[in-house]
């Protein structure tokens, strides 16, 4: 019987569009976020929250060959960020609901400072706990993080469902012996959740 319903929250939630925000960034700095191999390799470090997400940008600037104000690049980042990264409110009415007779919860990988974003305006309100990547030190997939919040939250894993639109984040949970649903929109997930709850 389910209890506990977790949520991945970017393309679940709110769907963020990277070039968008790129583009913005670009415009009013010079210096595109888009990652690169060298942002790649320390981008898992950044989501586990052992460095900032300044570090990506330093990186991005010295590839680029050009400097801008780190301050300046955060606030621009920022401001784009949650432009470019709107909250679906048909999955946050979804998240209401299901709050009446199940714990909703929210598992995510992000960092410290997109998550400082989506704090102020407001997405965590609608849970009942989140759980993020850059305040726990783990990422999906690594089923260490599923064991991780089962144990905060005192539930048993067939008693979970876990929503992801990543397919590896999936399997692992599953794995650990999570009732699963792969997102794809809206509108599918809603039917599948009406065969089983």
């Amino acid at each position: 019987m389910i209890k506990a319903i977790f949520f991945d929250l970017g393309d679940t939630v709110f769907h963020p569009d990277w070039r968008g925000r790129d583009k913005e960034v670009m415009k009013k700095t010079g210096v595109s976020v888009l990652w690169n191999k060298e942002m790649e390799k320390i981008h898992p470090d950044v989501s586990k929250g052992k460095r900032p997400l300044e570090d990506m940008f330093k990186l991005a600037m010295r590839e680029q060959n050009r400097f801008v104000e780190m301050n300046f690049l955060v606030k621009v980042f920022r401001e784009s960020y949650a432009k470019h990264s709107p909250i679906d409110f048909r999955m946050i009415g979804l998240v209401k609901k299901l709050r009446k007779k199940y714990n909703v919860f929210a598992l995510s990988n992000t960092s410290k400072l997109r998550s400082s974003v989506d704090r102020k305006r407001g997405l965590f309100n609608n849970f009942d706990r989140v759980f993020l990547s850059c305040d726990i030190g783990m990422l999906k997939p690594d089923k260490r993080i599923y064991y991780y919040v089962l144990r905060k939250t005192g539930f048993k894993s067939k008693e979970v469902l876990f929503i992801d639109n990543d397919k590896k984040n999936i399997a692992s949970a599953k794995k650990v012996g999570m009732n699963v649903i792969l997102f794809r929109n809206d509108r599918d997930l809603f039917k599948r959740l009406n065969k089983l709850l």
